[in-house]
């Protein structure tokens, strides 16, 4: 009888969680002029992002983390870095409570400090 462990299959608590937001795939877009509109199918609401916050929107694709969200806002915009975070993490808070993102990824979001 052995008293080793087995380690081959890894536990949620030791999975480092990379949070990616992704923006529910039944919510509608469309652009106008400078803005972008989001047309959400849960309550029929829409929501008018300016140039900064459709940026931000387009990113939130499942591909990119919050930090590297904000490098990008901080490299198109030229926003600092300490503006850059507080906006990305304001609005992708915002996006969830306004449930234009997918939930699936708010728990990771949350435990990561993104929002």
């Amino acid at each position: 009888m052995s008293d080793r462990t087995d380690n081959s299959a890894p536990t949620t608590s030791t999975v480092a969680v990379t949070p990616r937001p992704h923006g529910r795939e039944d919510v509608a877009t469309t652009d106008i002029g400078d803005e972008v509109i989001l047309y959400n199918p849960l309550d029929g609401s829409t929501h008018a992002l300016n140039v900064t916050a459709a940026f931000i929107w387009d990113l939130c694709d499942g591909t990119a983390t919050p930090d590297e969200i904000t490098h990008e806002v901080m490299a198109t915009f030229g926003v600092p870095p300490a503006a850059a975070h507080t906006d990305v993490a304001a609005l992708i808070a915002r996006l969830f409570e306004l449930e234009l993102l997918d939930t699936a990824s708010l728990s990771a979001v949350k435990q990561a400090g993104g929002a």
